[in-house]
């Protein structure tokens, strides 16, 4: 069987052409917008905390048996509800002052130090202030403190200085705050 009808190839003809792929940039485009939403959603359901947790301090347990370490009775304070104690510790500090400091998260999310020292120096009563100038005195529970403040910090600090042993309230914290630890705490 001869046919006159010339073959038809299975290529395309020259003169037909595929269009080309512009819909392949919106196609990566979309399809990054989609991944991208979905991360936001898992992003968005998995649940994070405010803040690094701080397992609560027993400052009694941390303070009892220092004394002669520190040739002073460390003061430990109990400032009650909404506040929590993060950490302690007893050290030589600046001049080899023998420190004993514990520090407080308060109620409303600042902090406040109790810091003692022993025959303590300026330049230790300095380092806790970062070198914050005396700006007056406060009467509290029938005791005097030196106020040093650091105002381009908010930083406020107390100084007691109480013959052999210096007490020092620092912190970022109001000043109704550091006064409230201050009652908390017992000085000889």
């Amino acid at each position: 069987m001869t046919s006159t009808e010339p073959e038809q190839s299975a290529a395309p003809s020259a003169g037909v052409r595929r269009p080309p792929r512009r819909q392949s940039v919106s196609g990566i485009v979309l399809t990054m917008l989609v991944v991208g939403g979905f991360a936001l959603g898992l992003w968005a359901l998995v649940p994070r905390q405010s803040g690094i947790p701080q397992p609560a301090v027993d400052v009694g347990q941390a303070a009892s048996g220092l004394q002669d370490q520190l040739g002073f009775a460390p003061a430990v304070p109990t400032p009650g509800p909404g506040w929590t104690a993060t950490s302690t510790s007893a050290e030589a500090g600046v001049d080899g002052v023998q420190t004993w400091r514990v520090n407080y998260a308060t109620p409303k999310g600042s902090w406040v130090s109790l810091v003692q020292g022993r025959e303590a120096t300026r330049k230790w009563e300095g380092v806790q202030v970062i070198d914050g100038a005396e700006q007056g005195t406060v009467a509290v529970d029938g005791r005097t403190f030196v106020v040093r403040a650091r105002p381009d910090r908010q930083l406020t600090g107390y100084v007691l200085r109480d013959g052999e042993v210096t007490t020092m309230f620092v912190g970022k914290a109001s000043r109704a705050e550091i006064e409230a630890l201050v009652r908390a705490t017992p000085l000889r």
